[in-house]
């Protein structure tokens, strides 16, 4: 089987699949990808280049066959553009502040709604590395939303504290329950 689909790229899948989206596990990249046209804006030459860098990249993504990373968290494969997000979420932030002026009012939006972003993102961080929801494949999203607003405000403290008290016994917990779902999938696919 080859590896990359060049002509049937999953477009749609690599940003908004619940099995490692670009923009579904990491939602806060949505604001920075719209970003990058205000780039463009300001200067063609850089945002065209982070554009077409992101297009290139997506694609690239889309065409092979193993395009949700396998295990890893999100999308691991735009890690790479990193800086380019970085930029584009920059330059949506400086242009709501001309917007809004530069008072507390710019703050007084963008703030929450990082810190919310944020807060989410860690909330499926510690649910992906606890194993609430797959490591690999599809995740259930009520049971996800169900678990960011219950099972991770409850479990987090409990964590908190056998990481730092307790830690090693914490990392053979973590990655027994990673080779028993392993062993379960093999099973499953037999």
């Amino acid at each position: 089987m080859s590896t990359w689909n060049w002509t049937s790229p999953v477009l749609l899948k690599v940003l908004f699949s619940s099995d490692h989206g670009m923009f579904t596990w990491t939602p806060i990249l949505i604001l920075a990808f719209a970003g990058l046209f205000l780039v463009m804006k300001r200067d063609k030459l850089l945002g065209a280049g982070c554009l077409l860098t992101f297009l290139a990249f997506y694609y690239l993504i889309a065409s092979y066959a193993d395009w949700d990373g396998l295990s890893s968290y999100g999308n691991r494969f735009f890690i790479s553009l990193t800086p380019i997000f970085v930029l584009g979420l920059a330059a949506l932030l400086s242009a709501l502040s001309s917007w809004l002026g530069k008072t507390a009012r710019a703050a007084a939006v963008a703030c929450p709604v990082l810190a919310l972003l944020i807060l989410w993102n860690a909330g499926l961080i510690f649910q992906w590395g606890t194993h609430m929801v797959p490591a690999r494949g599809d995740i259930s999203w009520s049971a996800m939303i169900r678990n960011q607003f219950v099972e991770v405000p409850r479990r987090v403290t409990h964590s908190l504290q056998t990481y730092f008290l307790h830690r090693g016994e914490m990392m053979q917990h973590i990655e027994q329950d990673d080779i028993d779902q392993q062993k379960l999938e093999i099973r499953r696919g037999d």
